[in-house]
């Protein structure tokens, strides 16, 4: 595990996460931090060919991204389920929004059976004996990039995602680093 050491400048705050608004602020801080990791896997994907590689990638960016809409226990009640809103998404994204969100639950945080639709195939004789083959949807991001090719004139799909993130942070409350605050320390 990674420790950041933040400081933080926020009216009301405290040291030691004592109450809601420290929570808040903390949680601001890691979504910001979070985005960031969404971006940087996403960027990193576009120049990696290996494909095995690339949708890990854009696995881990979904992931990044996703989670802050996803419910968060908190330790305050007043913040027991904590998340991002999707009203931070701006609205030409909502689409974009979406298609993460579903790819999230019904592929990547799921193994959601309506969306990926197994069926047993028929018996077939093996050299290991007779087995029954199971077929189902999987993901890979290849149509990503299709999508890319019958589409030119559009922004490609990794760039659309990369820019609706860093528009979500723009929305969102400025948090200082240490290095900002202290920037000769």
């Amino acid at each position: 595990m990674i420790t950041w050491n933040l400081t933080i400048s926020i009216e009301g705050a405290t040291p030691v996460m004592q109450n809601h608004i420290d929570e808040e602020v903390v949680r601001i801080v890691l979504f910001r931090e979070d985005f960031s990791d969404a971006i940087a896997y996403f960027e990193k994907s576009k120049n990696i060919d290996e494909r095995f590689v690339r949708d890990a990638l854009i696995k881990m960016g979904i992931i990044s991204y996703a989670k802050l809409f996803m419910k968060n226990t908190g330790i305050h009640k007043e913040l027991k389920s904590f998340r991002l809103k999707a009203f931070f998404v701006p609205e030409e994204y909502q689409w974009l929004h979406k298609m993460l969100m579903d790819h999230r639950g019904n592929y990547i945080g799921h193994s959601n059976f309506k969306t990926i639709q197994p069926n047993m195939g028929e018996e077939e004789s093996t050299p290991i004996g007779k087995m029954r083959p199971i077929h189902y949807g999987a993901l890979n991001f290849d149509h990503w990039f299709e999508i890319d090719l019958e589409f030119p004139k559009e922004l490609p799909l990794i760039e659309q995602v990369i820019h609706m993130a860093t528009k979500i942070v723009e929305v969102m409350p400025k948090v200082y680093t240490s290095e900002e605050v202290f920037p000769n320390a």
